[in-house]
């Protein structure tokens, strides 16, 4: 799930960002790096979701870094010690320098993974790349490794990926041909961090409905409707979130999208199973630093949903959507249709970790760790497996060159709605993709 920083917090650090970065590199004291240290120690003590800290004897590593940091005279050096602190530490990340730089060098296509496979799903069409790229190309290799899913960013993100060269070698195959290697040009741009993305968050994390047939009704979250930060409420982001299961009663079929959705919320979540059951449903249990809570959703009584539930996941779907999936499976109440889900289920949070301190900033980390993991009613937990679907449907590069949604008419079949329509909502959808 995604990291949240408050909003004060994010505007003391633009603020001390502005002023810092007219300075010269300053010159660091033992006490500037120690500190930082103990920022690092309070937030694993308190935070981490496992007590034991994977093993890890961090006493030591902690020691040992004291006497690192002593020795440490620049941020760069301070940053190295930090990051041996916890890089054994599961699932732990540090990052440095949250602020937008002048200069760097952003991706100009995006890529997906579908299966065991990764494709391309955006070219911008000014580049360079638009005349070596494809949409619906597989992705074969970048520089030299395979792809993965940190490589290609965030899902559903509006910022663009940030390229480590100005130029990458590409290994693609189209549809029917054989692989090729291309020298894709990145453009060279500001780079924002995820956290500036504010306006994209709230754009993303509104819901969209559409209706087929007077007989299908579809429901699409594509990402959190709690975006960072948290200065807007649910209801402001969507207002008529709690209307929408009331509105499905006209329906006899309910279509749930959950494709990209990786960051929601759970208390989201929690509200759209109490809307499908006719009973008490315990959706998972939270387990925290030293803590167990059986998260359980209330069911909306004779207002429930009572109709045909079908959900729509992807390798995009993960943290709540992917458990409310799961939880829907387990009780047997919808057929799930789609790919195998991230796995990527457990609560993370961001903190801001400040050299020199509050009142005279030098440098800014982030520490995202995760706080807490979910465990399903059946005792299995879905991180690093991710959920395995009824239905296994998989766009193929020539689907995905298309614009056809394969997913989706699998959900209305089963639905019994005609081809005709299939077509028509297939053009709402993509619609919805694009706005």
């Amino acid at each position: 799930m995604r990291g949240r920083l408050s909003w004060g917090v994010a505007a003391l650090l633009m603020l001390g960002v502005a002023v810092a970065g007219k300075k010269p590199p300053p010159t660091l004291k033992p006490e500037d790096g120690i500190n930082l240290l103990n920022q690092l120690d309070d937030h694993l003590k308190k935070q981490y979701y496992d007590p034991t800290l994977g093993g890890i004897d961090l006493k030591s590593r902690f020691a040992e870094a004291t006497e690192q940091m002593r020795r440490a005279t620049t941020t760069e050096k301070v940053y190295q010690v930090m990051e041996r602190v916890i890089q054994d530490l599961p699932d732990a990340k540090l990052y440095r320098d949250p602020k937008p730089r002048e200069y760097g060098y952003a991706r100009v296509w995006k890529a997906r993974p579908v299966g065991g496979k990764f494709y391309i799903t955006f070219v911008l069409n000014r580049s360079d790349a638009a005349k070596k790229l494809k949409v619906g190309d597989e992705l074969l290799s970048v520089n030299g490794s395979p792809p993965t899913h940190d490589m290609m960013g965030l899902p559903n993100s509006s910022l663009a990926t940030e390229a480590l060269l100005e130029t990458e070698r590409l290994v693609v195959t189209s549809p029917g041909e054989k692989a090729r290697e291309v020298v894709v040009r990145s453009e060279k741009r500001q780079i924002y961090p995820e956290f500036f993305d504010l306006f994209g968050s709230l754009f993303e994390s509104r819901s969209w409905t559409a209706y087929v047939d007077r007989s299908v009704m579809i429901w699409r979250l594509p990402s959190s409707s709690e975006p960072w930060p948290r200065m807007i409420s649910r209801k402001d982001v969507e207002p008529n979130f709690n209307k929408v299961p009331a509105r499905a009663q006209k329906y006899p079929n309910l279509i749930i999208d959950l494709r990209g959705n990786s960051r929601g919320s759970i208390d989201e979540m929690g509200a759209v199973a109490a809307a499908l059951f006719d009973h008490d449903v315990t959706v998972a249990s939270r387990v925290g630093a030293g803590s167990k809570q059986p998260l359980v959703a209330e069911t909306s009584g004779a207002k429930h949903y009572g109709g045909r539930v079908i959900v729509l996941v992807d390798k995009q779907t993960g943290g709540p959507a992917e458990v409310l999936a799961r939880a829907i499976q387990i009780d047997r109440r919808g057929e799930i249709i789609g790919d195998q889900t991230c796995g990527c289920t457990r609560e993370r949070d961001t903190f801001l970790l400040v050299l020199g301190g509050i009142k005279k900033p030098l440098d800014f980390f982030r520490l995202s760790i995760p706080i807490a993991d979910f465990v399903m009613s059946d005792g299995e937990n879905l991180e690093g497996k991710g959920l395995t679907p009824n239905q296994t449907v998989l766009p193929s590069g020539a689907d995905i060159a298309s614009g056809r949604d394969t997913g989706l008419e699998a959900a209305l079949k089963l639905a019994g709605v005609p081809s005709t329509s299939k077509k028509q909502s297939q053009r709402q959808m993509i619609q919805w993709h694009l706005q």
